[in-house]
């Protein structure tokens, strides 16, 4: 009897500890760039952008991630126009925030936001129905500008 307990016992504390274990992870984990990816054009460049059109994934955005692939962004949708924020809760490296109104025109720029700038967040001048997160330097490399228009391509 004290052996089928000791048994059990330890193989409770197992299933235990390796639940705990893979829920943290899926907390930890980010899996936007997992869904179908879109192609974007903006100023030069043309990138793989994610969709961002739920508030739980505007919330993760790019946060657990190491780090961005040049040719990719996320594109952030949200309900409406507005001076919405950005903030780098939980972010591994610098990036480029590219606000962008109905039409598509780019409104503003955050430029180089580094994760130490947490708790701090972002907002356009003007408001902005999308916003483009991509690697710090893309926008400057790229050429571009307020009054640059994005386009999806269609396949």
């Amino acid at each position: 009897m004290n052996r089928f307990f000791i048994m059990g016992f330890f193989v409770l504390t197992l299933v235990i500890f390796t639940g705990s274990y893979f829920m943290s992870t899926k907390e930890s984990s980010n899996t936007i760039f997992d869904s179908p990816l879109r192609a974007f054009t903006l100023g030069s460049v043309v990138m793989e952008v994610a969709i961002a059109d739920t508030q739980q994934a505007r919330r993760q955005g790019l946060s657990h991630i190491t780090v961005l692939s040049p040719e990719n962004g996320l594109f952030f949708v949200f309900p409406e126009s507005g001076i919405h924020g950005i903030w780098m809760k939980d972010m591994k490296f610098s990036i480029d925030v590219i606000w962008l109104n109905e039409k598509l025109e780019v409104v503003d720029i955050n430029r180089d936001i580094s994760p130490d700038t947490y708790p701090t967040s972002f907002h356009p001048q003007t408001p902005a129905r999308f916003a483009l997160e991509v690697n710090a330097g893309v926008s400057l490399k790229f050429d571009v500008k307020i009054g640059s228009v994005g386009t999806f391509k269609t396949l």
